[in-house]
């Protein structure tokens, strides 16, 4: 008789963990959990893609994003900050100025960088000009060769009936 309580008591015993398992969850997967979305991809776009600066003058550049309600950015010049008097500055708004003189470099680069996903930005190029030729390019001889990088001015080739400034002759630029 003690195999057949043993028997039934065996029975009873894994009919007891069965409906523990299955009321707790154990024996069978629910639908009922919400699985989570698929992560949001964020773009950004800029408007206007080029611009032409002249020196001293501004362009207003706008961004944009797609993916999120945050339209907030981070301007930087170059990708390293806001700016400086040699390559212009930025605003927070998009507000870019130029600087007074023409860089040696004259284009750079504008970026709108997303708040929302520091990881998303978009690029623009800006070529800064000058409205007439300046003569602080002729300075810009790095190298002391006597000729100016950007526009070929030298002593040699420069016009003799062009009267010098003031500036140019004290600079010992000017062999007039």
């Amino acid at each position: 008789m003690t195999v057949h309580r043993f028997k039934y008591l065996s029975a009873l015993l894994v009919i007891l963990c069965g409906l523990v398992l299955f009321g707790c969850g154990g024996g069978s997967s629910s639908s009922s959990s919400t699985p989570n979305p698929p992560p949001v991809i964020i773009s950004v776009s800029l408007s206007p893609l080029s611009a032409q600066v002249l020196t001293g003058q501004s362009q207003m550049f706008t961004a944009t994003a797609s993916g999120t309600t945050n339209q907030n950015f981070t301007w930087s010049i170059d990708g390293a900050g806001s700016g400086n008097s040699t390559v212009g500055t930025i605003s927070s708004d998009g507000t870019y100025t130029a600087p007074a003189v023409v860089p040696l470099a004259p284009t750079i680069d504008i970026r709108a960088t997303s708040i929302a996903d520091s990881t998303r930005f978009a690029s623009a190029s800006v070529t800064i000009t000058s409205p007439v030729e300046d003569w602080p390019k002729y300075r810009r001889d790095l190298a002391n060769t006597g000729r100016s990088i950007e526009t070929g001015i030298s002593s040699v080739n420069a016009d003799p009936h062009r009267p010098a400034t003031e500036s140019q002759r004290l600079a010992g630029r000017c062999h007039c």
